[in-house]
């Protein structure tokens, strides 16, 4: 409260002292919030990290479930990216996971959930998706990596890269979302035992 007659020099004082805990208290919030992106963010190529995928895929998955709404789970690893580490480096392989997640990101909705899996590996859960449309668009981003060669490393060499991708949907009836992941995963070891560069579907 200020007191009558209003001396300018004190306004003037609690002014200044308002607009410094103003800053403070937005450089806290902004340090905090900095901090919980940080813990839900893959370092490497920007998307979710496994941690945030865990926490959301339950929340999805009932939901669809509850609905009666289909839901999809897409699993891409990226094809022998053990060999371009052992040949170009480690920070190339860090190119090819980076550029992997930006074509993935381009070729999935705003509503899809796209995480990092694990070291070479990416999840997409797909709300309101069949396994028929999800199969689809697996196929199409299988084919915008394929298509056009990355370059990697200081000097920007071209490398050929592919990814094998598992899809797996909600069953109706009984289901979890550890069967559903599972699902996927199977699909995607029959991708790689497969020969590489391919899509395959677990119906269930």
């Amino acid at each position: 409260y200020l007191t009558r007659p209003i001396d300018q020099h004190e306004l003037t004082a609690r002014l200044r002292t308002q607009v410094r805990r103003k800053r403070y208290n937005d450089q806290l919030r902004g340090s905090v919030t900095q901090t919980i992106e940080m813990a839900i963010t893959d370092s490497v190529t920007g998307l979710h990290n496994r941690r945030y995928l865990d926490s959301h895929l339950p929340t999805l998955f009932d939901r669809a479930v509850t609905r009666g709404r289909p839901l999809s789970v897409m699993i891409t690893d990226v094809d022998l990216l053990k060999l371009v580490n052992d040949t170009y480096g480690h920070d190339a392989g860090g190119d090819v996971l980076r550029e992997c997640a930006l074509r993935l990101r381009k070729h999935v909705r705003a509503i899809d959930l796209a995480c990092v899996y694990g070291g070479d590996e990416f999840v997409v859960v797909m709300p309101d998706t069949d396994s028929t449309v999800a199969a689809k668009v697996a196929e199409h981003i299988r084919a915008k990596i394929a298509q056009m060669p990355f370059a990697v490393g200081q000097e920007a060499k071209t490398i050929e890269v592919t990814v094998s991708i598992g899809v797996s949907s909600v069953l109706t009836g009984a289901d979890t979302v550890a069967g559903l992941v599972k699902r996927a995963d199977v699909a995607l070891y029959n991708a790689k035992n497969g020969g590489r560069n391919r899509v395959i579907v677990n119906l269930g």
